[in-house]
């Protein structure tokens, strides 16, 4: 009798797992080859060593640069290669458009980034793109925004006089300022009660992004208590207040005549297309939110985690902090600082900020694609609906493309006469590209020149007596954030 009653309780639910596995393994066969998934877990028992990009290269060598990879009972298809990466984000960009549904984030489905490429994306991208056109256009707004918040961290910096600082939460903050200050038109004290709730669900969404994530992979996890689902009840107790009451507050002060940020930019560019007898799509309240919600978190982080990478390397490069400096002072003439105008005559800078993105690759993985139709990746077949991976992380540190990528060396970008040359990084994507390329990677690029071009006139970075040099691997997470070290920040003046 007890076996009886065992057995019915135990038994479906173990022909069930059964069931679900032969059926995944014979999914894998419609997929390019791969490694042979594990019973519940895929095969995320490769992933526990490395960081994962670097994970997803070694295993590129044995299966090739395009691979079927199991996580959970979500089969994805891995591309390592520029070619194919080429073709997923740009060349059949609009066949890989869309994105998974993540469990838990559906709300988040009504905004830019997370909606596949259907109208209700293109009107998003449309107003999001004419919004930031505000700033992208001259760049005065966005460089004048970054030039104020900088004179906030050169004072503090200035205070510490040569004492061994931890200084990658102040990058943080500084960045996350900028971006508060062209969102909402308010610079923030760093104890201030909203700001901090900013920073906190900031920090929580990232979390919260890789951990659901794993919950959509592996279905079964959603009947056990997770993580997941705690991070984000906080998010939107913390985050849904503080947008809904800046919006709110814009409305009531708006003038389009006289627009102070992209909210206002973004409720004009609303405004006016829900004016449209023709558009079949309606921008609300929720959808601009949540544009805000993508331009804090995709503004920040990136460029936070580059500008703190930047640091790292000038520690282990130290001849480049001269280098750069004796260039600016050239071009300065030492009585100013650079300007957006000075930008292409200081070649080694430009080198140098697009050699610290290609090695850090601070969005290695860029965001999961999904196919809207049956297509191809270098003539691998790809079925509709299938989820893609971008490595980005592999293009830009691959022997083929680069020599030494693993090396720090700014002059791969110089051409023979010294000067900066773009073109010469083929193998180069660290905004993405296509339909689905970072519509802020105009101001992303200020950003980083304001800053680190203040930063290198006005100090020079030393390792701290304390400590080894920092780390060259990343912390875990979505982006790769440097682990956390500790600088001597010295003034020149």
């Amino acid at each position: 009798m007890i076996l009886k009653v065992i057995g019915s309780i135990f038994f479906p639910p173990l022909i069930w797992f059964v069931y679900s596995y032969i059926k995944h393994l014979i999914e894998c066969l419609y997929y390019p080859k791969g490694p042979v998934p594990l019973p519940f877990i895929g095969n995320t028992n490769l992933l526990r060593k490395k960081e994962t990009c670097k994970e997803f290269v070694n295993l590129g060598k044995i299966y090739g640069d395009i691979f079927g990879f199991s996580i959970g009972s979500i089969r994805y298809v891995i591309v390592n290669n520029l070619e194919g990466i080429h073709e997923v984000l740009i060349k059949k960009g609009s066949q890989f458009s869309g994105r998974p549904r993540i469990i838990y984030w559906s709300r988040t489905m009504n905004s830019l980034i997370n909606n596949d490429l259907n109208a209700t994306f293109k009107v998003l991208r449309k107003i999001t793109s004419s919004s930031l056109k505000i700033y992208a256009e001259g760049l005065v707004g966005m460089e004048k925004r970054a030039i104020e918040e900088y004179t906030h961290l050169n004072k503090k910096l200035l205070s510490l006089k040569g004492q061994a600082v931890s200084i990658k939460n102040m990058i943080e903050l500084t960045t996350l300022n900028i971006i508060c200050t062209i969102l909402f038109n308010q610079r923030y004290e760093q104890d201030d009660d909203e700001f901090q709730n900013i920073i906190k669900y900031s920090n929580l969404s990232f979390k919260a992004f890789s951990a659901s994530n794993l919950l959509s992979s592996i279905p079964w996890l959603r009947y056990f208590p997770t993580t997941a689902s705690k991070y984000i009840q906080e998010i939107e107790r913390l985050r849904d207040p503080i947008l809904k009451r800046k919006l709110q507050e814009h409305r009531k002060s708006y003038d389009e005549n006289n627009l102070r940020d992209i909210t206002d930019a973004l409720i004009k560019a609303s405004i006016h297309l829900n004016a449209e007898k023709d558009s079949l799509i309606k921008v609300t309240d929720d959808n601009i939110q949540f544009i805000l919600n993508d331009l804090i978190l995709a503004g920040s982080e990136t460029s936070s985690s580059t500008i703190t990478w930047f640091i790292v390397y000038m520690l282990h490069y130290p001849e480049y902090q001269d280098k750069i400096f004796n260039e600016v002072i050239k071009v300065t003439s030492g009585n100013r600082y650079p300007c957006l105008n000075d930008r292409p005559l200081l070649h080694l800078l430009q080198a140098t900020i697009h050699e610290t993105l290609r090695l850090s690759s601070v969005a290695p993985l860029g965001l999961r694609h999904k196919a809207m139709e049956n297509s191809t990746i270098c003539d691998k077949p790809v079925l509709k609906g299938t989820l893609i991976i971008t490595n980005l992380w592999s293009i830009h540190h691959d022997e083929r493309y680069w020599k030494n990528p693993m090396s720090f060396y700014p002059e791969r970008w110089l051409n023979e006469t010294g000067e900066f040359d773009y073109k010469l990084g083929n193998a180069y994507i660290p905004f993405s590209g296509g339909p689905r390329a970072c519509l802020g990677e105009t101001l992303a690029k200020t950003e980083l020149f304001v800053i680190i071009s203040r930063l290198v006139t006005d100090f020079y970075f030393e390792k701290s007596v304390e400590e080894d040099l920092p780390r060259l691997d990343s912390f875990p997470g979505v982006t790769r954030s440097p682990y956390d070290f500790k600088v001597v920040v010295v003034s020149r003046s």
